[in-house]
């Protein structure tokens, strides 16, 4: 290998990158958004609802849908290492379940559907909620990936 080679492999570091939620990708669902979607206040004179419920239910769902086709330039960084190998490790420790999984997940379907108007949800709807929240976290930790600090990918816009 060609010594400017080397150190060019030398200078590379990797970045641990996770997928963003298709909520993270609309503007309409931001804690800083002003008005909900032209679609909420649609809906909500259709459906006879506030339209920052019928917002607050979109978005909810679309917190549950991990968009793996984003440009690389929308994921998220999760870490920063000097090795390939590092990299990789840190994303295998990331695909074990915590300890207190169940319970983080039943919590956040307890507080959607609160969000959503139910108070009082059924155990079937916690139950079935707390599935789809542990669903899309799988699928955005399953999604990560390592990529090069230098990836031309992560300056797209």
């Amino acid at each position: 290998m060609n010594p400017r080679h080397a150190a060019a492999l030398a200078l590379v570091g990797w970045y641990l990158m996770m997928p963003p939620l298709a909520a993270d990708l609309d503007s309409t669902c931001g804690a800083d958004r002003l008005l909900p979607a032209t679609s909420d206040l649609f809906v909500s004179l259709l459906t006879w609802r506030n339209p920052s419920e019928v917002n607050m239910i979109r978005c909810d769902s679309l917190r549950h849908e991990v968009r793996y086709d984003a440009p690389m330039s929308d994921w998220s960084q999760v870490g920063s290492f000097e090795s390939l190998a590092a990299c990789q490790a840190e994303y295998e420790s990331n695909q074990r379940p915590l300890n207190n999984e169940e319970v983080l997940n039943g919590g956040i379907a307890k507080m959607e559907l609160s969000d959503e108007g139910e108070q009082h949800p059924s155990d079937e709807s916690l139950q079935i909620r707390a599935k789809t929240v542990e669903i899309s976290v799988r699928g955005e930790t399953g999604g990560m990936k390592c990529v090069a600090t230098d990836d031309p990918r992560l300056k797209e816009k």
